[in-house]
């Protein structure tokens, strides 16, 4: 697939974006922690414009690590700020095709479709790679994430001495943001490099 598809994949499994977040992605949307934001300076935040659970959890932050970061950094440079960080555009000079119907931003069904056609071009080649879509690479994040959140509820449970965990959700809502930073602090590089498929 090309760099850019493979990029994104990889950042979007690591991190649990949904595959729109991640095609959303804007150079300007994407800082350096700032210490007096609370943020550790070691990591980047991706804050996103809108989302899908906006009006229930209101701005979303999500922490890279210094594996998404390395993935990111070559897509921001020489790139305003309104810019896609994984443009189709570059996808597309990659497979060194030049198309002018090409936009700036993947949306999730050419995300999807971009992932899909890499996986059916290795296999055409002999790869015995097994059909997964971006929605998966969430799906999968996200059980991690979810797994850990809710250990950490049940310890906090019970610290407290709380007999249901709804009431210690009250006191933990905010600490969603933490678990993901010190997550994001702690990721290991799931794969070598040969295992990307370029």
């Amino acid at each position: 697939m090309p760099a850019t598809v493979s990029a994104m994949a990889q950042v979007q499994r690591e991190t649990a974006m949904r595959p729109g977040e991640t095609c959303r992605m804007r150079v300007g949307d994407v800082a350096v922690g700032d210490i007096e934001q609370g943020q550790d300076p070691n990591l980047w935040y991706y804050t996103l414009e809108r989302h899908k659970t906006q009006k229930h959890i209101g701005k979303k932050v999500i922490p890279l690590s210094e594996i998404e970061q390395a993935l990111i950094a070559p897509y921001l440079e020489g790139k305003t700020s309104e810019q896609a960080v994984f443009s189709p555009r570059q996808a597309m000079k990659e497979h060194g095709v030049q198309r002018d119907d090409v936009g700036e931003f993947y949306d999730k069904d050419s995300y999807r479709r971009a992932v899909k056609y890499a996986i059916e071009k290795g296999n055409k080649a002999g790869a015995k790679i097994p059909h997964w879509t971006p929605y998966q690479l969430r799906h999968a994040a996200a059980t991690e994430l979810t797994e850990r959140v809710a250990l950490g509820r049940e310890v906090a449970r019970e610290k407290l001495g709380h007999t249901k965990s709804e009431m210690t959700k009250r006191y933990t809502a905010g600490a969603e943001l933490t678990v993901a930073e010190e997550m994001a602090r702690n990721r290991r590089n799931r794969q070598t490099p040969e295992d990307v498929v370029q």
